[in-house]
């Protein structure tokens, strides 16, 4: 399938550099952290403490602005409740 070697290239070129290898690699990384973080205070009754301090600074608001909408999910800050 040439034609669809040739629209995937430059992708697969950008995917293999090592900058952008790392940058995806930290951001599994800080969501699964976060992830963890969160169901540790919500286990212990902190979730809605730590909802109730990122949400009044607009910390929540301004993660899904750029896009980070799954850590604020991990957090217990965004999503459906």
């Amino acid at each position: 399938m040439p034609h669809a070697k040739k629209k995937i290239n430059p992708l697969w070129t950008l995917l293999s550099e090592p900058l952008v290898q790392i940058i995806a690699a930290v951001g599994l990384l800080l969501s699964g952290v976060l992830g963890l973080v969160g169901k540790l205070l919500n286990g212990l009754g902190l979730g809605n403490l730590l909802s109730g301090l990122l949400g009044g600074l607009g910390v929540d608001k301004l993660l899904e602005g750029l896009g980070l909408g799954k850590i604020t999910e991990g957090l217990g800050l965004g999503g459906k409740k």
